[in-house]
């Protein structure tokens, strides 16, 4: 008789970095022979306390495995709420079944489900599942989903069966063990969270309208053509995917052995050389035009494409017709790697007579502008290594690559010369269109507004007693500690300090952004500004030092806040993908370049 049980590894050193919020689980299937039991099966997973890591969801989901990775990245947002995409994108929606309750509660990713060949199609591998799914609810509250990622596996009697086989054999029975693995999990209730290759299973509700969808009509996503290459390359296992999902172009000169370098070869040579010579690449081979927007320089490209235009009467046609094996078309591609000449040629020369180029999709969905914005939220979060590692860096951002903005600028039919604000907010990833700057979204001024205004109650009712105020809030975090004795003797210095938050205040009502320049033009006018001239400023001291106070109050708050019910007045602004970007703010607004961010506890320390 099959045994099965599931026990939670706390002890696994793996995993002991995160054991405030992950719950590795371990799924056994044994059989008792000869007196010895036998594994014949095991599952693994790990349970996610979303509450605690929400407000950096995606920071601390990439460190545990590509797992937790992958879903963070694929699936959720920085704060780990569903992409707006698999709720109301017309085709990237799928079904349209999952929604906004996925932002809500707990959930257990199953990572993998092994049960050994002559012991399948026994229900074994069911019931592991189904050990783990009341395990994890026994170890967390509120675990209201159930993730996985069905694949084939790369290990033990899976991969052994592969040995030896020819490379199209050895994909096809990739192919077949990857269905199987998706039926499994339909069978047992999962379905697909819109076209990505994700299935959840709602836990709690059992009326939930995925819980309807037969097996036979939840959705199947398209997949891109598969090149011979992948069957005549020397990886020995070529089955094993190597794809990612933030896309990064070959580095220029990567896929061909022709000559890149501008100050050897004329772009006219080039657009010669490129059609000449024979490159590696099955994909160079199949889609030239492609490959070169993915490969050579933006100028480059442009001689390329108007050289071949000019070959014969239908080129322009050809060229309307070109798609890669993913069905991206020229200006998907153009537009993707960032080549904005190439992007205006084709918007200017192909598109009057063919305008469907521009509402194209591709298999993911994506019409031209759409692949590029989803590119650019990509780039925004990070980049992976040589070893396929994601590496999140969302807050050292900055601004987009003037290239990208520029490309955003021709997709959407305007200059960046013909309106200053216009460029700024293409530049920041504003997606309000109401930014200061280009990147201070109204839902971010008004949550440091409201900061403000909390300090300067403090100081109302502290007012003649400086030790208590700075043991509520230390609003002397930033200053040179030659200050803060002045500051505890002086209600000079203490009333204009007090108003360098009721400047910010001022600043943001008048809807300018809380710079060190404009807050000190607003300052410089106040009748305390002598004073604090001679006591604060002249001994090291800055304005800006009170913005930061500001800012890591606001930080606070919403970390402490999020998910919770909004107020009123904050919940009825438009939202903007900056909302929340407090990093990107200090870094444009003052002149702290660090990349060192507070330590976690910081804040303890700053509000009592």
């Amino acid at each position: 008789m099959v045994k099965v049980r599931s026990t939670h590894e706390k002890e696994s050193l793996a995993y002991k970095p995160f054991e405030s919020w992950l719950f590795p689980v371990r799924g056994h299937a044994t059989i008792r022979k000869n007196g010895r039991e036998r594994e014949i099966g095991d599952a693994f997973g790990l349970v996610v306390r979303r509450d605690r890591i929400a407000w950096q969801f995606l920071e601390n989901m990439e460190y545990p495995s590509s797992g937790t990775m992958q879903l963070a990245l694929d699936i959720f947002d920085r704060h780990g709420c569903l992409k707006e995409e698999y709720i109301h994108h017309p085709i990237r929606k799928g079904l349209g079944v999952w929604g906004s309750e996925l932002n809500e509660g707990n959930f257990l990713i199953i990572e993998t489900v092994t049960v050994m060949s002559k012991f399948r199609r026994q229900g074994i591998g069911r019931k592991l599942v189904l050990d783990m799914i009341k395990k994890s609810i026994y170890l967390v509250n509120n675990v209201r989903f159930v993730l996985a990622y069905p694949t084939c596996l790369h290990r033990g009697e899976d991969l052994r069966d592969r040995a030896g086989k020819t490379k199209k054999e050895r994909f096809d029975m990739a192919d077949a063990q990857h269905s199987v693995a998706v039926r499994f999990f339909r069978d047992l209730g999962f379905r697909r969270i819109g076209t990505s290759h994700w299935f959840a299973l709602s836990n709690m509700d059992v009326h939930h309208p995925s819980r309807s969808v037969p097996v036979i009509e939840d959705l199947d996503p398209l997949e891109a053509e598969r090149l011979f290459d992948d069957y005549d390359s020397d990886d020995s296992q070529p089955e094993v995917p190597k794809s990612k999902t933030v896309h990064v172009s070959a580095p220029i000169g990567a896929d061909g052995n022709f000559d890149y370098r501008e100050n050897i070869s004329s772009n006219h040579q080039v657009a010669a050389d490129y059609f000449g010579e024979k490159t590696r690449s099955g994909f160079a081979r199949l889609y030239p035009i492609h490959n070169a927007l993915q490969s050579l320089s933006d100028s480059q490209c442009l001689t390329l494409l108007k050289e071949y235009a000019t070959e014969h009467d239908s080129s322009l046609a050809d060229l309307e017709k070109m798609e890669d094996n993913e069905r991206n078309n020229l200006l998907h591609t153009a537009a993707c790697h960032f080549k904005p000449m190439c992007v205006s040629w084709i918007l200017h020369s192909l598109t009057t007579d063919h305008p469907h180029l521009k509402s194209d999709r591709n298999i993911q969905g994506y019409t031209p502008i759409e692949a590029l914005q989803a590119k650019l939220e990509e780039t925004r979060l990070g980049h992976y290594h040589v070893n396929q590692r994601f590496t999140v860096r969302a807050d050292k951002f900055a601004g987009f690559d003037e290239n990208a903005a520029l490309c955003m600028c021709a997709m959407r039919g305007w200059s960046p010369k013909d309106d200053t604000d216009r460029w700024n907010r293409t530049r920041f990833g504003c997606t309000c269109g109401f930014c200061l700057g280009g990147y201070l979204s109204p839902y971010m001024s008004k949550s440091l507004q409201q900061s403000a205004e909390e300090i300067l109650d403090r100081f109302a009712s502290t007012e003649t007693m400086p030790n208590r105020l700075l043991s509520r809030i230390n609003v002397l975090q930033y200053t040179p500690k030659n200050i803060h004795s002045a500051f505890k003797k002086s209600k000079v210095v203490r009333k204009g300090f007090r108003l360098f938050f009721s400047t910010i205040v001022e600043c943001l009502q008048s809807k300018r952004c809380p710079t060190a320049d404009n807050l000190m033009d607003i300052y410089r006018a106040k009748r305390a500004w002598p004073q604090m001239h001679l006591f604060y400023f002249s001994r090291g001291g800055s304005i800006e030092s009170a913005f930061k106070v500001v800012l890591d109050l606001a930080e606070q708050n919403f970390k402490d806040l999020f998910g919770c019910v909004e107020d009123r007045s904050l919940s009825d602004l438009r939202r903007c993908r900056n909302d929340y970007e407090f990093a990107m703010v200090r870094r444009l607004c003052t002149t702290d370049t660090s990349d060192a961010q507070e330590t976690p506890g910081s804040m303890d320390q700053l509000l009592s």
